[in-house]
């Protein structure tokens, strides 16, 4: 669902701008088609040092690279939450679906390296899988009707690996 919505996103937008005063302003504008979802990419690229003065390319990396601080976070904070008392055996199951899916960078740590070599297409396909990750994540709370302890957690993973597609695409058309 959240890849069908990215789609859409990339499809519905308008074209790549140029450099400006505050480029990461105008670009987060121009890929994001609500206001929630341009305040996050505003607020998460601007306090990433040298964001105001990169362009596309670095913008491109530097979302990459948060996606993967996030994703690593996302370990940790399962990691935490699992071990508190009072879960389910079912509800511990969910848990080892979603750290066994944060455990494994490889697809995270290959969208970092494909977006500085420049290599888009493969980006956007790793972090395609980063938010099915992170759906799937969602949905093994979700099948046993529950709702995942800590959703902005795997919001953010999400949204940040849905950022660096887009990006990606952008760094493609240009």
């Amino acid at each position: 669902m959240k890849i069908f919505f990215l789609i859409c996103l990339l499809l519905g937008s308008s074209t790549f701008i140029h450099a400006s005063q505050n480029y990461v302003e105008e670009t987060c504008k121009n890929v994001t088609t609500s206001k929630k979802y341009y305040e996050f990419c505003l607020t998460s690229l601007q306090v990433v040092p040298g964001s105001q003065t990169a362009d596309v390319y670095n913008l491109t990396v530097m979302l990459a690279e948060l996606t993967k601080t996030n994703f690593t976070y996302a370990y940790t904070k399962y990691l935490e939450v699992s071990k508190q008392d009072g879960w389910s055996n079912t509800t511990l199951s969910s848990f080892h679906v979603c750290l066994d899916i944060y455990s494994d960078t490889s697809q995270v740590d290959a969208a970092v390296d494909q977006a500085k070599t420049r290599d888009y297409n493969a980006t956007e396909l790793m972090m395609t899988t980063v938010i099915t990750d992170a759906d799937t994540c969602v949905e093994a709370f979700e099948e046993i009707g529950e709702k995942t302890p800590i959703p902005e957690v795997d919001n953010n993973v999400s949204r940040l690996a849905g950022l660096s597609l887009f990006f990606a695409s952008l760094c493609q058309n240009n």
